[in-house]
């Protein structure tokens, strides 16, 4: 079949070898450095590696602004002419305007000739999710250190010491921000490693309680793209540990409110995956599609209890909820006041030197060997098993390079091992 209204051709995936013939790239920056790479036979599109972007079409899209992202429709029953302006699929966010939907809605403007770039105009009404924006990389990584200031690892080191502390800060990718002293940043990150947002908190390092404003009440909370003034964010939430769903894929899964809870929960129940929503009315569907197939309890706090056994009904059709009854089960009446949840729990349960039950204490669990020599190592498990461990220590060490306090970098096991291969 030939269709007579066909998206304009894009071009090869083939770079010109001498980039130094195009002067701009389509950012507007100069090309004298080489970094834009322009297709064979274009100027105007290509890769820049000064801006990280790919322009492949020729037009800006009228939904999300982007330049050269746009393709347009032709009618190749009229000398290839555009169709309107607006009509056409855009390569960087989800637009798509199809010619059978402007024809339909009547929008039938005189076809214009294969000529300059439009000017962006306004999209018909459509009911489109804008495209997530995300944390920009150099910002994620430096926030990544100057844990002695951050109150909130001080706390963590408190309860559990440095080492499992630098676990739980690599597990998390818990960050530092100097918005307020203090301050801790938790990124939520998808299950494709996308950096959606950070939630800027503040925290007493004695107690591990949110420090609240003694005027408005309220605690110091904010966004980190509102905090750095980013233009135009388009926040798009997933769950809080997001990204471990992933790298566990065998493990049931935990869900709490806050990501601090999280987190504790992750160290005193290591055999769940623990995700946070960030907030008792943020279990929503749409975040939850990832959980599809996998076997998940609820910790609501006591509070939000009857809320989230709702939401665990409502929800059936993503996955099975089960919603724990821990809580609801122990917690008094000045408890329930308070809106007590798991991690408060689970630290109160460690000071009086209880632990709560797991799979984890009735199944013997595999050892961990960071803390030996690579030589103590190779006489218990043999050479062979002794490598094949530290080199999965040593992939994630560098997996975790960012964190500059993970114990691994500096194990017993890795700096002898090195030194082995050098040999």
């Amino acid at each position: 079949m030939i269709y007579r209204y066909i998206l304009e051709p894009l071009p090869d995936a083939e770079f010109e070898k001498k980039r130094s013939k195009v002067a701009h790239c389509p950012c507007g920056k100069s090309n004298k450095d080489g970094k834009f790479a322009p297709y064979v036979g274009f100027e105007d599109r290509g890769h820049c590696h000064s801006c990280g972007v790919t322009f492949q079409a020729a037009h800006m899209c009228p939904e999300c602004h982007q330049p050269n992202s746009f393709s347009r429709y032709i009618d190749t029953e009229n000398a290839d002419a555009y169709l309107a302006d607006v009509v056409g699929k855009c390569l960087a966010c989800t637009y798509h305007h199809t010619p059978k939907e402007y024809l339909v809605t009547g929008e039938q403007e005189q076809a214009s000739p294969v000529k300059p770039k439009p000017k962006p105009i306004p999209a018909p009404a459509r009911n489109i999710t804008p495209a997530a924006s995300y944390v920009p990389t150099d910002v994620f990584k430096g926030s990544l250190q100057a844990y002695q200031a951050n109150h909130f690892t001080g706390f963590l080191q408190h309860l559990f010491g440095p080492d499992l502390t630098a676990l739980l800060i690599a597990r998390y990718f818990i960050g530092t921000s100097k918005h307020w002293p203090g301050a801790t940043v938790f990124y939520q990150i998808d299950s494709e490693g996308g950096i959606r947002s950070g939630k800027i908190m503040l925290y007493h390092a004695d107690t591990g309680k949110r420090v609240k404003d003694p005027v408005k009440g309220a605690g110091f909370v904010t966004w980190l793209h509102s905090a750095l003034k980013l233009k135009d964010y388009q926040l798009s939430q997933c769950f809080f540990g997001e990204h471990l769903l992933k790298t566990e894929p065998r493990k049931p899964v935990g869900i709490v409110e806050s990501e601090k809870t999280a987190i504790i929960a992750s160290a005193y129940l290591p055999e769940f995956v623990w995700l946070a929503t960030g907030g008792k009315g943020m279990l929503k569907e749409q975040k939850c599609h990832v959980l599809k197939g996998r076997e998940v309890v609820l910790y609501p706090d006591l509070n939000a209890h009857e809320e989230w056994s709702r939401l665990a009904s409502e929800l059936s059709s993503v996955t099975s909820f089960t919603v724990s009854e821990l809580l609801n089960s122990k917690a008094g009446e000045a408890e329930r006041i308070a809106g007590l949840d798991l991690a408060d729990y689970l630290i109160a349960l460690n000071a009086e030197g209880i632990k709560p039950e797991t799979k984890a204490q009735q199944q013997e669990e595999e050892p961990e060997f960071y803390h030996c020599t690579f030589e103590e190592l190779t006489a218990i498990l043999g050479h062979e098993r002794a490598a094949r461990k530290a080199e999965h220590y040593q992939q994630l060490s560098d997996r975790f390079q960012a964190c500059k306090t993970y114990v691994l970098h500096t194990s017993n096991l890795l700096t002898t091992y090195r030194q082995s291969l050098n040999n």
